[in-house]
């Protein structure tokens, strides 16, 4: 059974890497959209990017520096911000037919974070963001997609344990008619009769019966 928290944890803005996780906490399949962002911070094409986020595959990795900087992007970062949100978009396709098996949660949850950081990655290319304001906005967005996947899992966890009860009780009630009908079945039998016992005798010529 898939971890389906983890998997949208995952595929969610800035959260961690496959290779960050625990082993006994991954998932059995792999959503392909991770081996995709993590290409990100080693793909030339983004390399100008490095120095200003700390990382495009994780939220966490900005230094105070660049949290606190002012920067608009150059014309060459801009060009860089351009492909990475194109990149991201290819990603998030990659995995579109393992995300169609995920609970509607997590799909919602996986969905509405993609968005949001591509939304903040076009107003950091439109000077709507200075960069300081983007790396906030992601790290806003990836602590609030990870309550909503969580808090979404414990309600999908909640409705399957109401789920198991309800099918419980409905198959004790079962149980309770089976075994009802079957008492009634018994009590409708009639009732055995006592074996006859019959001897006979010969009494001077004249043969006599008697049962008891």
């Amino acid at each position: 059974m898939k971890n389906w928290t983890l998997v949208a944890l995952l595929a969610l803005s800035g959260c961690q890497t496959m290779q960050n996780t625990p082993p006994q906490a991954q998932p059995r399949a792999v959503n392909p959209s991770l081996a995709c962002y993590a290409t990100f911070d080693t793909n030339p094409r983004f390399a100008s990017l490095l120095p200003r986020l700390g990382s495009l595959s994780r939220s966490d990795k900005a230094t105070i520096e660049m949290m606190a900087s002012k920067d608009l992007p150059t014309a060459d970062e801009k060009e860089a911000l351009r492909q990475w949100g194109f990149a991201r978009q290819l990603c998030a396709q990659s995995g579109e037919k393992f995300m169609a098996t995920a609970p509607r949660w997590a799909q919602n949850a996986v969905a509405n974070a993609n968005a949001g950081l591509l939304l903040a990655i076009a107003k950091l290319y439109g000077g709507d963001f200075n960069y300081g304001q983007f790396i906030a906005e992601r790290t806003r967005l990836s602590q609030e997609a990870r309550a909503t996947a969580e808090a979404a899992q414990r309600q999908d966890v909640q409705q399957n344990i109401a789920a198991q009860r309800l099918e419980e009780e409905r198959r004790r009630n079962a149980q309770a008619e089976t075994d009802r009908a079957l008492l009634m079945l018994q009590s409708t039998q009639p009732a055995p009769r006592a074996p006859i016992n019959c001897t006979s005798q010969n009494l001077g010529g004249v043969v006599q019966t008697n049962c008891s």
